[in-house]
């Protein structure tokens, strides 16, 4: 409270408040007092995104940095199986193809070196057995743990069942996934669009080493 120079923590002003009575007719607020509901607001944001000047995730970039293009094995569980990295290894710009349980990586001097290398290595996953799951097959599965439909009262004058199905669509952000990672002696800084910054930090600690705690 600026004025009297006052403060308090969330948990006292809980504690205080959990001392009241609790009303039992409270009254609503009057929608002409109303300051942000009802209100149009203007939207910041949007300007940005219609002028092309938005920055996202794969616009980040920072001095001296290099570009990993990444293939990921194309069903959930597969694992990759071989790769021929000759092909890339000899093309201009690249500095190491890596290769990870369920991807391959290229890292090159620009994404677009990196992306062409890729393409190059042609790796081979194996499916993890889900090779034939579908939309279909993922309805059969529903419908076998279900069982059958109950038995409907007798006597009932009328019956109304509906069934809602929708097809199996990928969780998928709509702007390629890209992220950026500064790591030193002193630890790591990374940039990255994520729905989970703090398991994104976790697991980028452990793939490095770190300890998440000591991070900001």
């Amino acid at each position: 409270h600026a004025a009297s120079g006052k403060s308090a923590t969330f948990g006292e002003l809980a504690k205080a408040a959990s001392a009241l009575p609790v009303p039992t007719s409270p009254a609503l607020k009057n929608p002409d007092t109303f300051t942000l509901r009802r209100t149009s607001k203007p939207r910041v944001d949007i300007p940005a995104k219609v002028n092309g000047t938005a920055k996202y995730g794969i616009d980040f970039s920072i001095p001296g940095m290099l570009y990993a293009a990444v293939e990921i094995a194309p069903v959930q569980g597969g694992k990759l199986t071989s790769v021929d990295t000759a092909a890339a290894d000899a093309m201009p710009g690249v500095k190491k193809v890596v290769k990870l349980d369920e991807a391959v990586a290229v890292v090159a001097d620009s994404f677009w070196r990196a992306r062409k290398a890729l393409a190059a290595l042609k790796p081979q996953f194996d499916n993890a057995g889900h090779g034939d799951v579908s939309t279909a097959s993922i309805f059969a599965d529903f419908d076998k743990a279900l069982g059958a439909p109950p038995d409907m009262p007798s006597g009932s004058a009328k019956v109304v069942t509906a069934e809602y199905r929708a097809p199996f669509l990928a969780h998928a952000a709509m702007e390629p996934i890209a992220c950026t990672a500064r790591v030193d002696a002193n630890g790591a800084d990374v940039w990255a669009g994520v729905q989970d910054p703090l398991n994104a930090r976790s697991v980028a600690a452990k793939a490095l080493g770190l300890d998440t705690y000591a991070a900001d």
